[in-house]
């Protein structure tokens, strides 16, 4: 029934009972003084439904038993609370965990952002497009570096990985250049932490710190890397579910006396920390194919791995 019946419905049961004062009892179910809508639902209750909401509405008929928040969800958060349906902050365009800060002229084009990418998608370094996502707090790349190049524009060595060298290099897995696209390059500890920089200006590679924060945003280490590892459907995939579009991807390393191994079912990516139980030695993270764990470790620093860079 509509409120504007509900309510001529009302007024004549406020008079009859107005009409009626002295035949006891009295209707004022909710003891306010008043006999109105609110006592009528209440009486009309007894005979199978209610209002529980009491806007005039039976909750047989009513689409929401409550109150709409500003995100049109019933009963929800609200934009106040800086949440809506997909439990993401609400930005100036009224996007659900978009990254807009301002639209100072309200023409719906975003004219300042917000977020740990500013609302970057695509960076170019050494001529390689890379695709980077905010995961928690942080800005990633979503694919292994390729650069041949550091940050100034120095070359890094394309040498062997070998125990002998005590410089930068880099190798593409198996000296073959068509695994380029889909393993990036694999560079050596010495190469991740030369002073010139291996990411491009205003990105690092990520500290044991980094790589910490997270595997914690992504539900602890034991299972964070379900959500760091491609999923069957990616154009590249692998056996997790990429939930936090990191694309992780099996590529394998370079040992420093057995050559390539482990593509298809190991990646392992350096972080720049020096190990503290042994100076000769950086920690670098590991996925596989065999369970959900991201793995800290420490190795010396003239093995290959992949590099992922982190925005400063």
């Amino acid at each position: 029934m509509r409120p504007f019946a509900l309510f001529l419905l009302a007024l004549l049961y406020a008079a009859d009972i107005q009409a009626q004062s002295s035949c006891p009892p009295g209707q004022d179910a909710n003891q306010d003084g008043l006999i109105g809508v609110d006592d009528l639902m209440d009486l009309l209750s007894h005979w199978g439904d209610t209002d529980a909401d009491a806007d005039g509405v039976y909750d047989s008929v009513d689409d929401c038993v409550g109150e709409y928040d500003e995100c049109g969800v019933c009963n929800g958060l609200g934009i106040p609370d800086g949440y809506c349906t997909c439990s993401l902050m609400i930005d100036a365009l009224g996007d659900c965990g978009g990254d807009c800060a301002e639209d100072f002229d309200g023409d719906g084009i975003c004219d300042e952002y917000s977020g740990p990418c500013f609302g970057m998608e695509t960076v170019i370094f050494d001529g390689f497009a890379y695709d980077v996502v905010a995961i928690g707090n942080q800005c990633w790349f979503s694919q292994n570096l390729r650069t041949e190049l550091y940050a100034n524009g120095d070359s890094i060595p394309d040498l062997p990985i070998s125990a002998q060298n005590n410089e930068g290099t880099q190798v593409v897995y198996d000296n073959n250049i068509e695994n380029l696209e889909f393993c990036g390059r694999l560079y050596n500890g010495w190469a991740v932490e030369d002073p010139r920089g291996i990411c491009p200006v205003g990105w690092r590679v990520p500290s044991l710190e980094d790589f910490t924060a997270l595997g914690s945003y992504l539900g602890g280490n034991e299972l964070a890397g379900n959500e760091l590892k491609s999923s069957p459907t990616d154009p590249f995939p692998w056996n997790g579910s990429n939930s936090s579009g990191f694309s992780a991807l099996p590529v394998g390393y370079a040992h420093i006396s057995d050559g390539f191994q482990g593509a298809s079912d190991y990646t392992r990516i350096w972080s720049s920390t020096q190990s503290l139980s042994n100076a000769s030695q950086l920690y670098y993270f590991w996925l596989n194919t065999y369970n959900d764990q991201f793995v800290q470790n420490a190795t010396h620093r003239p093995f290959g791995f992949s590099v992922r860079c982190i925005k400063d």
